[in-house]
């Protein structure tokens, strides 16, 4: 896990050397703005093609994590985080689309409370149970007043379904995993989870 403005070709010339084959990239936005000056990444549209480029030519996977539902987003910022890893060529391996969550400690939490966003006693509702037991299922996310919460489910159910389900996409995932029966495995897991959310989302 790493930054794009951290790694350069010779740096990634020798991690493969030593073994590495993927490397996930925080992207978080697709929006420089919301990237560098509300989330302080401090990483370009650039960096990220260029750290892309240097993997590919060195025998390592890129992966992204992206998120949605950032302090000042608005429904164009979040439109281009959902179509960022299509303008990437050659496009990342795999993306991680998540709905921005505010964790205790982190700036957004007290920004969060501050704004009504979540209770100041989300922590301990939290700990009594009364958001139920697995914390990555019932946090509550940010929603600023731009977007809803249902568009952002929208968009993150969009991103997964434009990138996964390209033709192209699906051969090249094919033809990786072929010579690795663990991958081919794991990625048959990872698209039926991806079927099932397409489904959750349908039937909402």
């Amino acid at each position: 896990h790493t930054r794009a403005s951290l790694v350069d070709e010779e740096l990634l010339r020798i991690m493969n050397r030593a073994g590495c084959y993927e490397l996930s990239f925080g992207v978080e936005s697709g929006n420089e703005r919301i990237r560098n000056e509300i989330i302080q990444k401090k990483v370009t549209d650039k960096q990220i093609k260029d750290a892309v480029k240097f993997c590919y030519k060195n025998n390592i996977l890129p992966d992204f994590y992206l998120m949605l539902g950032f302090p000042k987003e608005g429904k164009k910022e979040i439109e281009d985080t959902v179509n960022f890893s299509l303008k990437i060529s050659p496009p990342p391996n795999t993306i991680g689309i998540h709905l921005t969550i505010p964790l205790p400690g982190a700036p957004i939490f007290h920004q969060a409370i501050a704004e009504k966003i979540i209770p100041p006693d989300v922590v301990d509702r939290f700990i009594a149970g009364e958001y139920g037991e697995r914390f990555n299922e019932c946090w509550p996310v940010y929603v600023n007043n731009k977007v809803s919460l249902e568009y952002l489910k929208e968009a993150q159910a969009r991103g997964y379904r434009k990138f996964y389900w390209r033709p192209r996409y699906l051969l090249q995932r094919l033809l990786i995993d072929w010579k690795v029966p663990w991958r081919l495995k794991q990625d048959f897991q990872k698209g039926w989870e991806l079927l099932k959310m397409q489904r959750a989302r349908y039937a909402e």
